[in-house]
C-alpha cells in the first residue's frame, strides 16, 4: 500500500511549535530546508495539507533538556521520545537507555540471587563451594 498514487511520492514534515506565518509561507521556508538536504527539484514539490496540531511533540525547544532520565524514581521507569528527541530515534534511543538502566539495577540482585540458590542446591546436595 502507499500514501500516494502511483508514480508519486508524498513527503510529510513536522515543525517543532506552531508557526505564526500563513501556510504558504511555512511551505517555502521548509522547501528552502528541504532542497539544501534534497536538491533543488524540492522546490517542484507541492502542498496538500497543513495541519496545525498543538503538542503534537514533546517540547524541543531551546534550551532543550535531551536524554531525561529513564529512572523516575528506584525501580520505576519511563521511556519514550519525550525521554530523549521526538522522533523515533529518540524513542528508540530512550528504550536502549532504559533497557541498560533496567540491567545495570537488576543485574547485581540477579547476580546475588544466583549466588544464593547455587548455594542451596550444593548444600541440598551434600556439596562444599569452600575453596
Amino acid at each position: 500500500p502507499s500514501y500516494a498514487p502511483p508514480g508519486k511520492s508524498l513527503a510529510s514534515v513536522s515543525l517543532i511549535g506552531i508557526p505564526p506565518q500563513t501556510d504558504a509561507q511555512v511551505a517555502a521556508d521548509v522547501k528552502t530546508q528541504l532542497a539544501e538536504w534534497f536538491g533543488p527539484s524540492v522546490q517542484d514539490w507541492r502542498l496538500l495539507k497543513t495541519y496545525r496540531i498543538p503538542y503534537c511533540q514533546p517540547n524541543q525547544e531551546v534550551p532543550s533538556s535531551r536524554e531525561k532520565s529513564v529512572e523516575v524514581q528506584p525501580f520505576v521507569y519511563v521511556t519514550g521520545d519525550h525521554r530523549d528527541t521526538g522522533s523515533l530515534q529518540g524513542a528508540l534511543r530512550s528504550g536502549t537507555r532504559c533497557g541498560q538502566a533496567v540491567s545495570a539495577a537488576l543485574s547485581p540482585l540477579l547476580l546475588a540471587r544466583s549466588r544464593d540458590l547455587v548455594a542451596e542446591f550444593a548444600q541440598s546436595k551434600g556439596i562444599s563451594l569452600e575453596i
